[in-house]
């Protein structure tokens, strides 16, 4: 999966469906590791990289129980 497919998923009411939040946790997990988007593989361990993965997730599960944002878009 590369950045082009980010905005292929359906995130229709993506956290109330398991596959859905899987699918938003493997696409944040493919794009940090990606040669063209992800880290750094030199200051990275794999182990950094999942757990960064994991904090992305968190932040993204708080702050977009749906799209737009409301977090977001009250602070514009």
């Amino acid at each position: 999966m590369d950045e082009k497919d980010l905005g292929m998923l359906d995130v229709n009411n993506w956290r109330d469906k398991e596959a859905t939040r899987d699918a938003v946790k493997a696409a944040i997990n493919d794009f940090l590791y990606s040669d063209a988007t992800g880290l750094p593989e030199s200051a990275y361990s794999e182990m950094d990289v999942v757990q960064k993965s994991q904090r992305v997730f968190e932040h993204i599960f708080v702050n977009y129980p749906y799209l737009p944002s409301p977090v977001y878009q009250s602070r514009a």
